[in-house]
Order: C-alpha cells, then sequence, then structure tokens
C-alpha cells in the first residue's frame, strides 16, 4: 500500500495576531520609557538622534528574539553639581516618530495576516514513500447469520413456473392430474426390428442350405446352438451317497483256485459306510454221481476266497442229478465301514468240488453305493 504525504495545514490567523500585537505593545512601552527616563539636560538634536537611532533599528530589522527590540541603550547619568531641571513636556517631533512606529507595527501585523489568509503556490510533489511492513493477520471474523431458506425447485411438470398444475398445459398424458407421470418425453419412433440369432447373412430370411444347422429342414432358434465344447472336469463327490457299476461279460473257466472274474474302485470323501453288491451268472457241467461245489465271494484280496470273513456263497449239485449243464444266477453281498480314501473290490470264486473244462464263469455285474456317516 502506497504511503500518502499531506502538506502541513497553513497557521491559522489566531497563531499569528498575539504576536503581532504584542510587539506593537513593547514598542509603545519602549517609546514611552524613552521619553520619560530621558536626561533632561539633553539636548533636542541629541535625543533626536537616539530616538532615530532606536527607529533605524527596528525599520532595518536588527531585533533580537522572536520579534523584540534591541537591548536599551544606557543613559548619562546628571552631572552631579546640576540642577535639575524642569521637566518640559513631549515634543511634537517626537510624538510623531511613535505615530509611525504604532503604524509599521499595524502594517506588520497585517502582512502576517496577508500570509496566513493568502498563502503562496504549493510546493512541488514529494516522493513515493517506501512500502510500509505487512501488518498481522486479523481475528477471524464472526459467524454470519443464516441466510433465508430458498424457494422450493420446480416441479418438472411446472412448464409454466407458476407452481401450480395447470391441467389445460401441463397434464400431458390427459389423465386429469398433473404428476411426474406428464414429465415424460413424446414417445419415439418405432425401432427396426433385430435380426435373428439364426440369420446369418442378415437378410431376414431363413435359408437352409446355409443357416439349418441341426439339419431338420427348419430354420430356427434349434439352429442358433454353437459348436460342442469339450468334456469338463470331474467334479468333486457331493455331500450326499456315491454309486459306482461295472459289468463283466468275459466267459471264464472256472477253476480250483481262487480268481477274479471282475472288479470295481471307488472314492469316498469321508467316513462312512460302502455296500458292494454283486450278482453273476454261472454255466457248471455236471455228471450223475458227482458232486458240484461253486464257492465264491465279494473280497479285497483276490487270493482269499475262504470262509474267513463268513462272506462265502455256494452253489451245488448233489451227485444224484442227471449229467448235465446247469445254468444259475447267484447273488453276493459285503458292507464295509471306511474313512475317506479309495477302495477296490472283486468277484472272485473257485471249484471246490466235481470241477471240470466246462465249468464257466458267464457274466456278472457289481455295484458300490457309499453312504455317508
Amino acid at each position: 500500500m502506497a504511503a500518502t504525504i499531506r502538506a502541513a495545514p497553513p497557521p491559522l490567523i489566531g497563531a499569528h495576531l498575539p504576536a503581532a500585537f504584542s510587539m506593537l505593545i513593547k514598542t509603545q512601552r519602549l517609546r514611552r520609557t524613552l521619553i520619560l527616563e530621558m536626561p533632561i539636560h539633553c539636548s533636542p538634536s541629541v535625543m533626536d538622534t537616539k530616538e532615530k537611532s532606536i527607529m533605524s533599528g527596528w525599520s532595518s530589522g536588527q531585533t533580537t528574539g522572536a520579534g523584540m527590540p534591541p537591548p536599551q541603550p544606557q543613559m548619562m547619568p546628571p552631572p552631579p553639581s546640576a540642577a535639575p531641571e524642569p521637566i518640559s513636556p513631549p515634543r511634537k517631533g517626537n510624538a510623531l516618530a511613535g505615530v509611525a512606529l504604532a503604524l509599521g507595527a499595524a502594517g506588520l501585523a497585517l502582512a502576517l495576516v496577508g500570509m496566513v489568509m493568502f498563502p503562496g503556490p504549493a510546493g512541488p510533489k514529494g516522493d513515493q514513500g517506501t512500502l510500509g511492513i505487512q501488518g498481522d493477520q486479523g481475528l477471524q471474523g464472526n459467524q454470519g447469520l443464516p441466510g433465508n431458506t430458498g424457494l422450493t425447485g420446480l416441479a418438472c411438470w411446472d412448464l409454466n413456473g407458476n407452481r401450480v398444475g395447470d391441467l389445460a398445459t401441463e397434464d400431458i398424458n390427459g389423465d386429469l392430474v398433473v404428476d411426474v407421470l406428464d414429465c415424460a418425453g413424446a414417445q419415439g419412433s418405432q425401432g427396426q426390428d433385430g435380426l435373428a440369432c439364426w440369420d446369418l447373412n442378415g437378410n431376414g430370411v431363413g435359408d437352409v442350405a446355409t443357416e439349418d444347422k441341426n439339419g431338420d429342414l427348419v430354420v430356427d432358434v434349434l439352429d442358433c446352438a454353437g459348436a460342442q465344447g469339450p468334456q469338463g472336469l470331474q467334479g468333486p463327490p457331493g455331500p450326499g451317497t456315491l454309486m459306482v457299476s461295472t459289468i463283466s461279460g468275459t466267459l471264464t473257466t472256472i477253476t480250483v483256485s481262487c480268481q477274479a472274474f471282475m472288479q470295481l474302485t471307488i472314492t469316498v470323501p469321508a467316513d462312512g459306510q460302502i455296500v458292494i453288491s454283486a450278482w453273476q451268472y454261472d454255466l457248471l457241467s455236471h455228471t450223475n454221481g458227482q458232486t458240484d461245489a461253486y464257492w465264491f465271494k465279494i473280497t479285497i484280496d483276490v487270493a482269499r476266497c475262504d470262509l474267513i470273513d463268513n462272506q462265502l456263497g455256494v452253489y451245488y449239485i448233489e451227485s444224484g442229478a442227471s449229467s448235465a449243464v446247469y445254468g444259475s444266477t447267484q447273488s453276493s453281498q459285503w458292507i464295509e465301514t471306511v474313512t475317506a480314501g479309495t477302495y477296490t473290490y472283486y468277484l472272485a470264486g473257485y471249484m471246490a468240488a466235481g470241477q471240470d473244462a466246462a465249468d464257466w464263469y458267464a457274466r456278472g455285474t457289481m455295484v458300490a453305493v457309499f453312504y455317508p456317516s
């Protein structure tokens, strides 16, 4: 912020008047002193000379102090033997000198008043002052009063802005109610129909030669299916039961040693029980007078066909039976408590009696079902 330089105001008239009048009074007192204290024996010529000398000093400006007359001259003492002379009245010349002195003082006072009332021309403008130091940040002002609540905005249906529902001009949908349902724009034009998924060439016509993908001589949505994707990965087993089965139709000779005719593997996710069931069709060649005995079972060890687990099944033909080939369907079952893991089971058997080359295992089925605990 630029500094502002102000000129000092001119002194008031009253400030100079006391000094002028004081000088006038002092002048009159000095004049009276000179007249009264002047020695009687001085001649008029001597008195006039001293008065002229004093007047000359005042007129030439030889004063001391602020407008004061110079020091008074030392008066000569009268001779000791001289007798006092009678005081004569003031002379006419001295009176005129006092009047002149008074007029000069009055003129000086008028000159001073003129200087105050009629000042001289303004001096030149001073140089720009230096920039002052930045003042401190003022204190935060008080929070102003909250303003008045503004008007509620216009509704979307208020076309003329008068905040009133005008049925004649603002009931756009014609339901005799002016509300937000009248804010909807005009109905757009009907769009073009999209292409059907089977319309490969975009001509809007079903082309059997190129668009009948399933070969049923009809072009429709059934032709929109894409190519068969690859087989997905096997998902994890669910929390319910699991079942695995297998079928075997290989004709196998039944020997006198324990052997497996078919097998099945199952993987279980948790603790529970596995129930294994098996069905088989066998052909035994029987000779009258000879006993035939076929032993079979479900086992986890293909070399074990004994009665150790009480799961052994028997197909028996009496010796008195006629000689012939006898066919029969046999079944067996095994229940095992298991933990999570993979298990393999076998349907095995052997001829305990009456074995010959015409004893056959013909076909069979095995099923394993897991029941979680």
